[in-house]
């Protein structure tokens, strides 16, 4: 009897550099993701010589390095390495997270990798390594750190490279640069109308206001945020006409009553007209009001059928439940503003709604059972 052998799958391990704001194309013309070990040399050396001082160009060959360390034991190891560069966006943000995400499974896709060995400069790590973990596991951070001399003349080109990048990068200049210099604009316009004695309260309204956005992410849900779909725009819609046709009546009948009755009858003698105004209340409100339910739960009804939503029979049974309502409400209004009216009207209303709804319910039960594989929960 022979004994079946299983062969482990090798573990496949990406070594991955990542650029989040994009100087790899930005400077050196490189378009991610950049992938292989040869690639990644060519797209460094490129970068390096563009602009020796970039931090992102030693990463990448930090990168090629540890690919270079791991690869000959690798086959002996049951492992498969890959050297992958992504690059983000200069806005940083949401944007920056996004072509990462869309660089990462363009790889993922070349190289299908269990895990992922990550290599930065070490700036917006934070932000990076959520992007890297939602695709598959982290198994090392490498961070890279240029050295540099401890000289005035060094600490003066480093002050001069970061005043650069203040400058000319969009995801710092506007806080930098931008942000001041609005502030400088509503201090001159305020000092040409002799409204300087406000300047602080402006300064401190704006700066309030844009720590507010930003500490709350309210700028990054803006911008992530997407109009809803037709159906959903449709059915928000009918339920806003809704619910202003039902606000309308309730208005309509509370200024029929105020007009019509004088204030003294909401005092003493409140209580024994109170039924009168009730059925005032209803006969003037109850037509928009029960429009409007009709419209909001129609709206739902038509956004159900196209969903194949199960619950458009229960908005089919509301709307007659509604229907019969509306009818009831009006004979009861009747006697309650003339308690002499016959009551014979109402009674019949009330059977012939309750067998309508009978009836409609008992059709809507066979509707759905014939229905039911069109109508299902996805």
């Amino acid at each position: 009897m022979s004994e079946a052998t299983v062969e482990k799958r090798p573990s496949k391990i990406l070594i991955l550099c990542v650029d989040r704001d994009d100087d790899l194309r930005v400077k050196a013309d490189v378009s991610a993701p950049v992938i292989g070990r040869d690639a990644n040399i060519q797209a460094a050396t490129k970068l390096a010589v563009k602009d020796p001082e970039e931090a992102d160009a030693n990463a990448i060959f930090e990168a090629v390095r540890i690919f270079d360390t791991v690869s000959p034991s690798a086959e002996s190891k049951g492992e498969s390495y890959e050297v992958a560069t992504i690059t983000g966006s200069q806005l940083g943000g949401i944007e920056a997270d996004k072509e990462l995400t869309r660089q990462l499974d363009e790889t993922l896709r070349i190289f299908k990798a269990d895990s992922v060995i990550l290599v930065t400069d070490g700036f917006a790590d934070e932000s990076v390594i959520p992007v890297i973990q939602s695709r598959l596991p982290l198994l090392s951070i490498r961070r890279i750190v240029v050295k540099h001399s401890e000289s005035i003349e060094e600490t003066a080109a480093i002050f001069s490279r970061y005043m650069k990048k203040i400058i000319e990068e969009p995801r710092y200049s506007r806080w930098f640069l931008g942000l001041p210099g609005i502030l400088l604009i509503i201090l001159a316009v305020l000092w040409y109308y002799n409204l300087l004695i406000y300047g602080g309260i402006a300064s401190l309204i704006i700066l309030g206001t844009v720590m507010l956005i930003h500490g709350f992410g309210i700028d990054r849900k803006i911008a992530s945020w997407a109009l809803p779909g037709p159906l959903e725009q449709l059915r928000a819609l009918a339920t806003i006409a809704g619910l202003i046709l039902i606000a309308i009546g309730i208005f309509q009948a509370w200024t029929y009553i105020a007009g019509h009755f004088p204030s003294s009858v909401f005092g003493s003698y409140f209580i024994s007209l109170l039924p009168v105004l009730i059925g005032i209340f209803i006969q003037q409100s109850i037509n928009l009001i029960v429009l409007g339910v009709c419209i909001a739960v129609g709206g739902s009804i038509v956004y159900n059928y196209f969903t194949r939503d199960p619950r458009i029979w229960r908005g089919i049974v509301g709307v007659v439940v509604v229907l019969s309502v509306w009818e009831i409400a009006w004979q009861a209004s009747v006697i309650l503003i003339e308690p002499s009216a016959p009551v014979i009207p109402l009674i019949v209303t009330v059977i012939i709604s309750i067998a309508i709804s009978v009836i409609v319910i008992a059709i809507i039960f066979a509707l759905h059972r014939r229905f039911t594989h069109y109508f299902r929960k996805e």
